[in-house]
């Protein structure tokens, strides 16, 4: 259910499911704060998601999703000199687990700080490692975009657009995603954007008669 109403735009009553979670659950502190990052950065407003996730890893260092987390939201604000920190911190943990699924999304994080760092060499290689293990269109539509292959780019982007249904967190992302920053003001950007933002309204306003109609509102 949580995730449900996070997806569809309702976030008063998925917050009652998080904080009853974390309570039945006796989370200890450094859960809230992850919790509060994610909300944070599901709106896109990724310095308080930041300052959040820094305090849940200090409160818990050895937990890995905190870990990765925190570098992914560095090196999404641009801030590449924090991001490669904590990378190599945690730099033997991501190794390990490349071979788990969950972390193939920050490969290309990982990648991308090498980028802004200049050392286009090494971002090659964590790009090319996604290219050759992922079949996530948007993770090969971010990198082709980055590079500068902007048909490539809007093949894979294409291929994202053509969903029934967008989450509220996924809406707000593409359009901050620094990866896309050289094809931000093109046409079939923002036209795949725009149709991003219809479906998801359509979407929520569909969930929310649902809702009214069952006296869940």
């Amino acid at each position: 259910m949580i995730i449900f109403y996070d997806s569809y735009g309702f976030f008063e009553r998925a917050e009652k499911y998080k904080l009853d979670e974390l309570i039945l659950n006796d989370r200890d502190s450094s859960y809230y704060f992850d919790h509060y990052s994610k909300n944070e950065e599901r709106l896109g407003n990724i310095e308080k998601a930041i300052y959040w996730e820094k305090r849940a890893l200090n409160l818990f260092p050895e937990n890995l999703w905190w870990a990765i987390r925190l570098p992914y939201l560095y090196s999404f604000n641009n801030q590449y000199d924090s991001a490669y920190k904590y990378f190599n911190r945690y730099d033997e943990w991501f190794r390990k687990w490349a071979k788990w699924t969950v972390t193939g999304r920050n490969w290309i994080w990982y990648g991308y700080t090498f980028w802004l760092m200049g050392n286009q060499e090494e971002a090659k290689y964590y790009f090319d490692k996604e290219e050759q293990n992922n079949i996530d269109v948007l993770i090969l539509a971010r990198i082709y975009a980055l590079l500068g292959d902007t048909e490539k780019a809007f093949y894979y982007l294409d291929e994202y657009n053509s969903q029934n249904f967008y989450g509220y967190e996924e809406v707000v992302k593409i359009k901050i995603d620094p990866f896309f920053e050289n094809i931000r003001d093109d046409e079939r950007f923002l036209a795949i954007v725009q149709n991003m933002e219809e479906l998801h309204n359509k979407g929520h306003e569909k969930v929310r008669a649902w809702l009214k109609e069952n006296d869940m509102l």
